[in-house]
């Protein structure tokens, strides 16, 4: 093994063996010198002078240029040894004695043929003359004992008299170049994959392409075996595969052969690179032959057939999220210095990748939630281009205007928005493109089948270069609003109506009774009774609104106990005869039986019968029956309530249980009532466990069923 160049290692210098040179007896330099006559007059010694100033001027002039060659010799790549006549090293420059691993002082009077040559090359070398220099390769050893292949440039060291003084001989490490040349291609390799990492990783957003890449990066650097390792605990990193290994490429051979058999897999490794956590937290590439690692380390790779290994740290934000791993069966793989900064450039080509597929999967869910939030919102959502075209409605919209996907991208806004007030709608527009505020207005939506639905909604401009380039509305029907409105109208009416009569009629009774101008008896006792039959009206309206308050609440206390189906049929049937005379109708009980019970609040259901048969009796034509039916089954015992009146209109049928809602207006009723009766009932009935429903026919008449648990009496405490 070469060993380490050394800058300021001792080495013999140049100057000194030309110093030994000139010193020798006979040496080629020492020239034979004329001894010198002392000068006779001035201008003798103004020449002598002279040329003495020029001789110290050459000499200042021969020592920088001699320390420039001195440097020159010391610093450069390639080897270069001196030899003298005998062949023996007299001078060997850094560069040439770490290529062969010696220490300069090694190498000084040593035979350069016995020292560097691999084999005895004296009279066996091939030379080629060049003018006097000679050039050959051949195989040179090492002070180890290793072989590396050579270039050796020789020229003879002559002096003035063209005497042969030594040989210069310069050394080029071919193995070396031919290293530096595959580092280079395999630089160019990982260059060329970083594009298609690039590519596929960053242009294309998407993790697909990682196997490609790492096939490039695999074959561009020549290992065996090339992962990427996530972190355990980082959560993003883990979503882009289950296990620990998110990606790996190897060769059929080489470590990878044994990674991949038998389900063994490389996730074991990840004990080994948290040891080195620190380092590769610090942004540090660790990497050498594995026999040099410790003892534990060794025990984790050597067993895969790992001889060399290189581990760059992959960062997102400057958090360790993975590594880039490779490893290689050659325990003599060496990773040069270009090498290691493309592979550093790859990491952060991953890095980049994560970074921005955890963006794009942060967006996506974000997005995802924003659609949910709009497909799923009850009220309509619309975007329109400024040409009118939807660009997207939300399944609220689709399904209350009963429009497909493809009926959509066919509409205009136009289609299925009807203001019917075009002076407006335009203002309206032009307010929405202002910005001014004024995008809150009330419109008419049109569905598929032509059903006009009233919306009220907010719209408002979204701009792009100043430019607009779509509208943005939320739409809420208000149907159920209108008609609530209406019912909450009708019975403001209905209630004032409700009152104002019987207060009429209990202020002029009292009236009449506080004139005193009365003298008949049974005047005054009509005009008691017109007041206290006015009074119980007004209280059953109060009762009513109360009982609504308590059932809106579900603060109405039920008693239940066991009733009897004959006894208090005939009860309520009785208590409202006089009623039905009135109206001279007839009420007609069928199907009732001793043996029937059920489960109910006694009073609360005098209340449901009463009102039941009260709406029968006003809605029926004189002299038409009244029948109250029962039926039974196991379970159940069903009370129905049969009309011969009008019948109710299918369009009414809906909001026939709903408060304030009547069939007739306040104004052309023929018969009182709030319109809380049977929304009353059917929060009664439903209460007491039991149901209701409706049967009607127009022209025929209608029957209502209240169904309520059946008993045997005693066989059931009362609840």
């Amino acid at each position: 093994m070469r060993s380490p160049r050394t800058q300021d290692r001792p080495s013999l210098r140049l100057r000194d063996w030309i110093q030994r040179l000139e010193e020798a007896p006979n040496g080629p330099l020492r020239q034979p010198r004329a001894v010198p006559q002392p000068p006779t007059d001035n201008a003798e010694i103004a020449d002598l002078r002279r040329r003495l100033a020029e001789a110290e001027d050459h000499k200042e002039r021969l020592e920088t240029s001699l320390r420039m060659l001195e440097t020159a010799f010391e610093t450069m790549s390639m080897g270069v040894t001196i030899t003298d006549l005998d062949g023996k090293i007299v001078y060997a420059n850094p560069a040439d004695a770490e290529m062969h691993g010696f220490d300069v002082e090694e190498l000084i009077g040593r035979r350069a043929a016995k020292v560097y040559a691999a084999v005895d090359t004296e009279g066996g070398e091939d030379l080629t003359a060049q003018g006097g220099v000679w050039a050959r390769h051949r195989l040179d050893i090492t002070k180890g004992g290793s072989t590396f292949p050579v270039r050796l440039i020789s020229d003879r060291i002559v002096d003035r008299s063209e005497r042969p003084m030594g040989t210069i001989t310069l050394c080029e490490d071919l193995g070396e170049r031919q290293r530096f040349k595959e580092a280079l291609a395999r630089r160019d390799g990982v260059l060329e994959a970083l594009a298609v990492a690039a590519e596929k990783l960053l242009v294309d957003s998407s993790w697909e392409g990682v196997e490609e890449v790492l096939e490039r990066l695999g074959r561009a650097t020549g290992v065996d075996l090339i992962y990427i390792l996530r972190v355990k605990e980082t959560r993003p990193f883990q979503q882009l595969h289950p296990s620990n290994v998110i990606f790996a490429w190897g060769t059929p051979a080489g470590s990878a052969e044994i990674a991949f058999s038998e389900g063994l897999g490389i996730p074991d490794r990840q004990e080994l690179f948290d040891g080195w956590r620190d380092r590769l937290q610090a942004g540090e590439i660790l990497h050498g032959p594995v026999k040099d690692l410790t003892e534990e380390e060794q025990a984790l790779l050597l067993p895969w057939g790992v001889g060399a290994y290189l581990v760059v740290p992959i960062f997102v934000h400057d958090e360790l999220r993975g590594y880039l791993c490779l490893e290689d069966g050659d325990d003599g793989r060496r990773w040069s210095g270009t090498e290691l900064e493309a592979l550093r450039t790859a990491s952060r080509t991953f890095g980049a990748s994560i970074q921005r597929n955890d963006a794009n999967q942060a967006l996506a869910e974000s997005e995802a939630r924003y659609r949910d939030l709009l497909e799923n919102a009850s009220d309509l959502i619309q975007s329109v281009s400024p040409d009118g075209r939807f660009r997207f409605v939300n399944r609220s919209w689709k399904q209350t205007l009963g429009y497909s996907d493809a009926e959509i991208d066919r509409l205009r806004v136009w289609d299925v928005a009807r203001g019917g007030r075009e002076e407006e709608d335009s203002s309206v527009v032009q307010s929405i493109l202002a910005d001014d505020g004024r995008g809150r207005f009330e419109a008419v939506f049109v569905t598929k089948d032509g059903e006009e639905i009233p919306v009220e909604g907010n719209v408002n401009c979204r701009y792009e270069d100043g430019l607009p380039v779509a509208t943005r509305g939320i739409f809420r029907d208000i149907t159920e609003r209108k008609v609530y409105d209406r019912m909450t109208q009708d019975f403001i009416s209905t209630v004032s109506h409700e009152l104002r009569t019987p207060l009429t009629s209990i202020i002029a009774s009292l009236g009449l009774l506080e004139s005193g101008r009365l003298n008949r008896p049974e005047r005054i006792q009509e005009l008691v009774s017109i007041a206290l039959r006015n009074g119980n009206r007004l209280l059953q309206l109060i009762n009513n609104l109360l009982d609504l308050q308590k059932l809106s609440a579900k603060k109405l206390v039920f008693r239940f106990d066991e009733v009897n189906v004959e006894t208090f049929l005939r009860e309520a049937v009785e208590g409202i005869r006089s009623f039905a005379d009135s109206y001279d109708v007839k009420l007609r009980l069928e199907g009732a039986s001793e043996e029937l019970w059920f489960v109910a609040d006694f009073d609360r259901l005098v209340q449901v019968l009463d009102n039941l048969l009260s709406n029968a009796i006003k809605f029926s034509p004189s002299g038409a029956p009244v029948l109250i039916q029962v039926q039974a089954d196991e379970e159940w015992v069903t009370v129905s309530v049969r009309d011969r009146g009008p019948g109710i209109p299918e369009a009414f049928r809906s909001r026939l249980f709903e408060r304030f809602s009547q069939l007739e207006s306040s104004n052309s009723r023929r018969s009182g009532g709030s319109g809380l009766g049977l929304s009353i009932v059917q929060g009664l009935v439903q209460g007491m466990q039991g149901n209701i429903r409706l049967e009607t026919e127009v022209g025929k008449g209608s029957v209502f069923h209240v169904a309520l648990p059946r008993c045997r009496s005693g066989d059931a405490a009362p609840r």
